[in-house]
């Protein structure tokens, strides 16, 4: 059985207990996180959704989720590609999440 890419990198996110991806409308994982039912909470600009799983991921600290087992790090996705004007946004505010 063979799969896509976006689809295995959805399956590893449920495996981890990802809950929910922060994510912008235009993104090639989209479609497959809707196709394995995680939750997207969408944002205007990819700089917000970085934004929204790294504070999730501070102020969770990191934490397990209880009986449910959820893993409590945020995660998102963004646009990528060759000229992607979302990557160049997004990638000052992953900077400031690293810190």
């Amino acid at each position: 059985m063979t799969i896509d890419v976006a689809t295995g990198i959805v399956r590893i996110l449920k495996q981890e207990g990802v809950g929910w991806v922060s994510t912008f409308p235009v993104c090639r994982v989209n479609n497959a996180l809707g196709r394995e039912a995680v939750p997207m909470l969408m944002m205007r600009d990819d700089r917000y959704a970085v934004a929204v799983a790294d504070a999730f991921s501070r102020i969770m600290a990191g934490s397990q989720g209880g009986s449910q087992g959820r893993s409590k790090i945020g995660v998102c996705s963004f646009q990528g590609g060759v000229k992607a004007a979302s990557l160049h946004y997004a990638n000052a505010v992953m900077a400031k999440a690293i810190e």
